[in-house]
C-alpha cells in the first residue's frame, strides 16, 4: 500500500471545502497547515505522520 502524503491530502481538502463554498477560514486553515507541513524536514514529516 502506497504511503499517503499529508501536505497533497491537506490541499486536496483545501480544494474541495473552497469547490464547496465553505467558510474562507476553513479553507485557509487547511492551506495554512499544508504551509507548516512543507516547511518541515521530510524526516520530521515522516515522523509526525
Amino acid at each position: 500500500m502506497k504511503a499517503r502524503d499529508p501536505i497533497a491530502d491537506l490541499r486536496r481538502i483545501a480544494f474541495l471545502l473552497e469547490r464547496a463554498n465553505e467558510a474562507t477560514y476553513r479553507v485557509r486553515a487547511f492551506r495554512s497547515a499544508a504551509r507548516s507541513l512543507a516547511a518541515l524536514a521530510p524526516a520530521e514529516l515522516a515522523e509526525r505522520a
